[in-house]
């Protein structure tokens, strides 16, 4: 959920979210629901080479096309190790053959062409943003480049507008060697306009908001919109002239979430800075999943707040803090595919993560009648819980009334749990992500 806000508006947003306290409408029968939790949770193995564990999930999976896989922080070790092995078990056992990350679109799209040649760790270092250059990720990244060049390779792909990364460098020739194949004097404006952005964008983070502000921006985000006008225009055309099909999509849509990233930069609001990134990433998820990759079932790994069905609903009514209750990219998602889509939300009890910036941090205590406090009762280290085809009844009431859980393992947030996500996937104690170098 990183973002390139300067830290006061960061803080606000925070500020916010800890004004969100418990109600009593989450008192509740917690040893109902605990002996209902026991029966039906499943609990997981955190590094088990086998996938004995996740048999569960081919039922509850089974017409699913979308599995997305959040995560209430960005930097627990667990959370990365679980993902990661149901990644590869969704890959191997159910044919979910491409992986999203919340990076960014072009790099990963890059990173995805030399998979196969290229190391995991710089294949994951040249599509993740950074607080997945991890220990514990990498080994899956291994795996996709053994499956590169296999009969069904896990692809990979990304769908933030935010363009963190270091493969972006390429970008201008690349979106420039499409389009001078049918207008080299336009190739040359093209290439023109991608290096402005870089240089620009390689400037500190007030001094590029400042430039994105001006009409220079808004002239650049126009720019970038004739650009993807003129790559879907003349599509037919450039790919009778020896371009790859997947070529003229992405650099279409790399204009695209360029022009979005621009406008979000410049957005004179915190609440439109959010959302639209939010809005251009579920975008850019659409492109994957209805252009890039039609006939391929996706798995989309981020940020439990980009990617649960109705982050709206979660966030009071509030007249004091108006522009912070925004719609994220999970909302749009779910209302184009209901039922095809499968969310999970990842959460986590006790011990140590990390922040965006690295800085370990310790888990706020959890509060009483909370999501975390009824699944430590449980008593396992790791516990999945479905929501979805769960039944209504006593036993399950504090999946379909306000329960508090955490944001980022520190801020109270109240939701209704089956409103917002599929299924829960529980950890108990956690620690911090450990970096690749």
């Amino acid at each position: 959920m990183s973002n390139n806000w300067p830290v006061p508006v960061s803080l606000l947003f925070l500020i916010f979210l800890h004004g969100c306290s418990p109600s009593s409408a989450q008192t509740r029968d917690v040893d109902t629901a605990e002996s209902w939790l026991q029966e039906h949770g499943h609990p997981l193995a955190m590094e088990a080479e086998n996938f004995d564990d996740l048999q569960f999930l081919k039922p509850l999976l089974e017409g699913k096309r979308i599995v997305q896989l959040g995560e209430s922080t960005h930097g627990v070790r667990e959370f990365n190790l679980l993902k990661a092995r149901i990644v590869r078990f969704l890959h191997q056992e159910l044919g979910y053959d491409v992986l999203a990350f919340e990076s960014a679109l072009y790099q990963c799209y890059d990173a995805d062409l030399a998979a196969g040649e290229s190391s995991a760790g710089r294949t994951l270092t040249g599509c993740a943003f950074g607080v997945w250059h991890t220990k514990e990720v990498l080994p899956l990244f291994e795996y996709l480049r053994q499956t590169h060049d296999s009969e069904r390779p896990l692809n990979l792909a990304g769908f933030d507008i935010q363009p963190i990364g270091r493969n972006k460098e390429g970008r201008p020739q690349f979106l420039s060697d499409v389009v001078a194949s049918i207008n080299a004097d336009y190739a040359a404006e093209v290439l023109a306009l991608d290096s402005t952005f870089l240089e620009v964008y390689a400037r500190d983070g007030s001094e590029r908001r400042s430039y994105f502000m001006q009409e220079t921006g808004q002239d650049m985000a126009e720019a970038y919109d004739r650009l993807a006008a003129f790559l879907a225009d003349n599509a037919s055309v450039i790919e009778a002239a020896a371009i790859a099909p997947d070529r003229i999509l992405f650099a279409r849509q790399t204009a695209a979430s360029m022009a979005n990233y621009v406008r979000q930069q410049s957005s004179p609001t915190v609440r439109e800075h959010f959302e639209r990134r939010d809005q251009g990433m579920a975008e850019n998820l659409m492109f994957l999943l209805d252009e890039a990759y039609p006939d391929h079932n996706v798995i989309v790994w981020g940020h439990n707040l980009h990617l649960r069905h109705d982050n709206l609903a979660i966030l009071p009514d509030s007249t004091m803090y108006p522009d912070v209750a925004v719609r994220t990219t999970g909302s749009w998602i779910y209302e184009r595919y209901g039922d095809a889509v499968y969310t999970v939300g990842l959460y986590m009890y006790q011990g140590q993560a990390a922040n965006n910036r690295g800085m370990v941090f310790e888990i706020e205590p959890a509060l009483p009648g909370s999501l975390e406090e009824l699944l430590h009762k449980v008593g396992t280290s790791a516990l999945f819980v479905d929501l979805s085809q769960a039944p209504r009844q006593p036993m399950t009431t504090w999946m379909d009334q306000p329960i508090t859980a955490r944001f980022n393992g520190a801020t109270a947030l109240q939701m209704v749990l089956r409103d917002q996500y599929s299924a829960i996937l529980f950890v108990d104690r956690v620690t911090p992500r450990v970096m690749m170098y």
